[in-house]
């Protein structure tokens, strides 16, 4: 509460005053601290001033009211400028209510009147201290000071309680002495004054420096945040710069690869081109001859059908040639493919009636070029491929060579083509187009047959046995169309998604030629996804269009209740039993359910009737040799309520069945 009261009147107190008042505190810290006065003023208190005055100078005594040691304390105390300051901050607590009163804006005359009235109220050693430390000092105040000092060392010499009157016999000495005192602390307050005066003017000074001092630094903040701005605006350019360089770079090493591609290319048609008007000159000199022979040979119509299948034979390899060249637009090679499968269809037409019929051999002709002298017959060969497979109906046949092989093996689908493994671990490469004419999907089984024409050139008869799945292979098949984008690079673009946008690899980039806005067909690895390859690029978008909906069919319960891939197995502890084909082609399959998997081919049904009995379902595939076998276990099946289906020549079917049918399968068998 004192310290609020201290805080009010310091605040009451005009500039001027608040001066005087640090004068008067200046000037008790720079003189000898008068003990004896402070002795005075503790006897005029009782006990509990007098513990308010230990607790406000944070000390204790043995004896709370025992003056003796508290002034020991003191004395120690006033040897240091802190405790001097603590001592005069208890005693300024203590007169506090001296000085605000009723009348906290108490002048030093109305100080002075009110003497008696004060001392009558607190005690006349309260009244001494208050007046010494009185806030507004005059000449009144320190002329009545240097009385009572006097009445002081006079009440101290006599033990005289009434030191309030000015003593009457005090020697001329004493008197003397007080005033040169007083003159002295005079001269001190003014040298102080003085000092303080120069203080103050040298801390103008140094506020003034050091404003100036704070200008500058601001100045050359400003000037450094500008400079940093700039030096990043110059870095960023600089990188921009080195951006745009890099670009160049990549795009002038693009233009010089591309160049060298292109000169490779003209090189290479140049020397197709001279290889093909030797061939043309040799093919008219050998067409020449064999007119000579024909004139003088046999007319008989085998042998003239022999000479017309060569002719047509060598013209379609002409139309091929001009395909190869790449020098016409993808209309024009969509013709000429068109008029090679014309013309290979005439000639095995011509050699089916002609040829064949005279050595009753009739066998479909699906078949991939081995040609291994020239990389154009493997080429025409190819075409040969999927012209034979459009007239398999129409039993298009070819003469089975001597040394003929079979090797049955499973197709695996990749980005581009795919590839067979054989039964004894060899494998053989499959291309894109091929996997197009054939309809190959992936782990669909096949049989190869190795086959000789009778101009001693080697293919491969491919007979699809069992359709595999697309669904599990390691690619994303896509419908779209081919973008050219940035940098002169192509694109190919899913048409239901956009965001499916893929670079297309340089193979294929240099190899089909890309046209933009051109629609195809690509295909994206799984595990790469990083290229587009190329399958097929249509006609036109009509073309697209009916792939399209092959792609994407309205929706049926089939198609609904397609299993998801990865799926847990979902028939584990049954017992599924297949009749017909090989063991191979369904296993895997089946063991994907968790089911246990019996087989027969067909041709010793009884074998797996015991075993059938305890299956949970009977699943059928038709073929020559199963056909009376899957009669006699349907039978069976229906004897003991076992479900029974038909597989409809795919892995993707069988899936399909075993997903669909799960909860029937499992309730299979459990009527009997």
């Amino acid at each position: 509460m004192k310290e609020k009261k201290l805080d009010q009147l310091l605040d009451q107190l005009d500039p001027a005053a608040k001066k005087e008042y640090e004068y008067v505190l200046l000037k008790l810290l720079n003189e000898t601290f008068p003990i004896e006065y402070l002795t005075l003023l503790l006897q005029e208190m009782n006990p509990s001033e007098i513990r308010k005055f230990q607790k406000l100078m944070n000390v204790r005594t043995q004896k709370t009211a025992e003056i003796d040691g508290l002034l020991q304390i003191i004395k120690l105390k006033v040897n240091t400028t802190s405790g001097k300051i603590s001592v005069l901050k208890a005693i300024t607590y203590t007169l506090i209510d001296i000085y605000t009163g009723e009348n906290p804006d108490l002048t030093d005359s109305d100080f002075l009147s009110k003497e008696n009235e004060i001392i009558n109220k607190f005690g006349q050693w309260h009244y001494f201290w208050a007046l010494r430390m009185f806030p507004r000092r005059s000449d009144a105040i320190d002329k009545r000071l240097e009385e009572l000092i006097q009445s002081a060392n006079g009440m101290k010499q006599s033990q005289d309680t009434s030191i309030l009157k000015p003593p009457i016999d005090q020697k001329e000495t004493k008197v003397s002495k007080e005033t040169l005192i007083i003159k002295q602390e005079r001269q001190l307050r003014q040298e102080n004054e003085k000092t303080i005066t120069r203080l103050n003017k040298e801390i103008k000074e140094i506020n003034k420096a050091m404003d100036q001092l704070i200008k500058a630094n601001n100045d050359l903040s400003k000037k450094l945040i500008s400079t940093e701005k700039d030096l990043l605006d110059v870095q960023n350019q600089n990188t921009q710069l080195s951006k745009e360089v890099s670009q160049l770079e990549y795009e002038n090493k693009y233009l010089v690869r591309e160049i060298t591609q292109l000169n490779s290319r003209i090189s290479e048609y140049e020397e197709q081109e001279l290889t093909l008007k030797q061939i043309n000159e040799a093919e008219k000199s050998r067409l020449l001859e064999q007119v000579e022979v024909y004139k003088n040979n046999d007319s008989s119509p085998s042998f003239k059908a022999e000479g017309l299948i060569e002719i047509i034979h060598k013209d379609a390899l002409k139309k091929l040639n001009l395909i190869n060249l790449r020098t016409i637009d993808l209309t024009e090679k969509q013709n000429l493919r068109y008029e090679i499968t014309q013309m290979l269809n005439l000639a095995s037409q011509i050699e089916s009636y002609f040829i064949v019929q005279s050595e009753n051999h009739q066998e479909s002709d699906i078949a991939t070029s081995s040609n291994e002298h020239s990389q154009i017959n493997k080429s025409v060969s190819e075409v040969a491929v999927a012209t034979n497979i459009e007239t398999e109906d129409a039993s298009v046949t070819d003469t089975l060579s001597s040394n003929e092989l079979k090797r049955s093996g499973t197709f695996y689908r990749r980005e581009h083509g795919g590839y067979i493994i054989f039964d004894d671990g060899q494998q053989s490469v499959i291309t894109e187009s091929i996997v197009n004419a054939v309809g190959l999907e992936h782990e669909a089984e096949v049989e190869c047959t190795k086959r000789q024409r009778g101009d001693g050139s080697a293919y491969q008869y491919i007979q699809l046995l069992f359709q595999g799945d697309d669904t599990y292979a390691p690619i994303v098949q896509y419908l779209g169309y081919i973008e050219l984008g940035e940098h002169f690079k192509y694109y190919c673009v899913d048409i239901h998604d956009n965001n499916n946008r893929y670079l297309i690899h340089e193979r294929d980039v240099a190899f089909h030629n890309p046209t933009n806005g051109v629609p195809c067909l690509f295909n994206v690895s799984l595990e790469r996804g990083e290229y587009a390859r190329i399958s097929k690029i249509y006609k036109n978008h009509e073309d697209m269009k009916s792939e399209d909906d092959v792609f994407h069919p309205k929706k049926t319960d089939e198609k609904i209740k397609k299993p998801p891939k990865n799926i847990a197995p979902f028939l584990q502890g049954c017992k599924i039993a297949v009749i017909g084909g090989q063991a191979k082609w369904f296993e895997s399959v089946v063991k994907e359910t968790g089911a246990e998997f019996v087989h027969e081919n067909g041709e010793h049904p009884e074998r797996i009737f015991a075993e059938l009995r305890k299956s949970n379902a009977l699943f059928k595939l038709l073929t020559a040799t199963s056909h009376g076998a899957t009669i006699s276990g349907v039978e069976i099946a229906k004897e003991h309520n076992i479900p029974h289906f038909t597989i409809e020549g795919s892995k993707s079917n069988l899936r399909n069945l075993l997903w669909s049918n799960r909860d029937i399968i499992r309730e299979g068998g459990r009527k009997q």
